[in-house]
């Protein structure tokens, strides 16, 4: 309420300021629009404001940062899913991508595909325990929905700020396992998809929250072509800035990386584990700088590829080895092997949510005008 009151109180203050200004100036053109914008503009900060600040309960959230979950190195101990060596991203640029908490404690990574609709890793999901004896495969064991949230539009938790939502159901690919290889020592997740399903969707009306669609992949030949052209792409994830480090960053980081032919992937997967298979639902990035790499994205994180427009094309898997060693292959899994049996469930949420998002729309439209009118009664 505190936090609803300051957000009000500022909103009014900087709407006073433009009236002001447009009644000292009254003669300039333009005076009248400014008045027009200066309530348009209050209205949408002190709604916004209440809806983010009561947001949805994020400040009231405990929030934990686990620095020892996520993504797995090759010798069956857990490993740092975070981005090493990134540099920040500013508010905004990935509204996506969201923060994935498991009974309070950030896990992973998961991309917004729709507003009902995230997207994130198998394994994020999966509640059994990665060790170096415990594979696992259909039938999933599964976090109960009710302990997952998304926190969307953060990239400080210092300054954490957004749109809170918890999942309503967990849907992992029926095909999705982590197998065993030479001795328990190297491994591999395949069919690494994951999608969290939420009762109330996000919104972008104030800018915390966007979605990301996957794009037409024509089968496989989109990714295909990126890989042999070995086209730049974004790692994303809040993380650690070394290997050594005790505590996991505040900040959203980002770093640059290339996609990898396939041929090199497996070479490089078979000199770091000394397992000679490569499954081809998995593509493999290199960081661009020295001694950077994802660990990566957080799990779950989205792969943005493209010389252009940038694409989502992938979802971070694992990696091979410890973070931060230079040229380490960061593994995700393709979306193109799976986009239909994500955009039929997609499809069937979004229909449900529709009545919600009207709802909704229609709300803000009315509180918009309720507050115009009380301000013109104002003055």
């Amino acid at each position: 309420i505190l936090v609803i009151k300051i957000a009000n109180d500022v909103g009014r203050y900087f709407l006073k300021i433009l009236y002001d200004y447009a009644n000292w100036n009254f003669h300039l053109p333009g005076a009248l629009q400014i008045q027009k914008q200066a309530t348009i503009l209050a209205i949408f900060w002190m709604i916004g404001a209440s809806f983010v600040a009561s947001g949805f309960g994020i400040n009231n959230m405990d929030i934990k940062r686990d620095k020892s979950t996520g993504l797995h190195s090759s010798d069956g101990k857990l490993e740092h899913s975070r981005i090493v060596n990134g540099t920040d991203v500013p508010p905004y640029k990935y509204p996506y991508v969201g923060v994935m908490f498991v009974s309070g404690e950030s896990k992973c990574t998961a991309s917004l595909i729709a507003p009902v609709v995230s997207l994130s890793a198998c394994h994020c999901l999966v509640k059994k325990k990665f060790s170096g004896d415990e594979p696992f495969q259909y039938p999933h064991k599964l976090y109960k929905p009710n302990v997952i949230q998304l926190l969307i539009g953060v990239v400080d938790f210092d300054f954490a700020r957004g749109s809170l939502r918890t999942a309503k159901k967990l849907i992992v690919h029926h095909d999705c396992a982590y197998l065993m290889r030479v001795g328990g020592k190297a491994y591999e997740i395949v069919y690494d998809y994951g999608l969290i399903i939420f009762a109330e969707p996000f919104t972008k009306i104030f800018g915390y929250a966007d979605v990301i669609e996957l794009p037409d992949f024509q089968g496989t030949s989109l990714i295909d072509e990126m890989v042999r052209d070995e086209v730049p792409c974004v790692l994303m994830g809040f993380g650690y800035t070394s290997y050594d480090a005790e505590e996991p960053s505040s900040t959203l980081k980002e770093l640059s990386a290339n996609l990898r032919h396939q041929d090199w992937c497996a070479r490089a997967n078979r000199q770091i584990t000394d397992y000679s298979d490569y499954h081809n639902p998995t593509i493999c990035v290199t960081a661009i700088g020295m001694n950077q790499s994802g660990c990566s994205g957080d799990s779950g994180g989205p792969l943005v590829c493209g010389k252009g427009q940038q694409q989502i094309i992938g979802v971070s898997s694992y990696i091979p080895n410890r973070c931060g060693l230079n040229q380490l292959p960061t593994m995700y899994a393709r979306l193109d092997l799976v986009s239909d049996w994500i955009h039929t469930i997609t499809k069937n949420q979004q229909s449900a949510s529709s009545a919600y998002v009207l709802i909704s729309n229609w709300l803000v439209t009315s509180a918009s005008l309720a507050y115009l009118l009380f301000e013109i009664h104002l003055s």
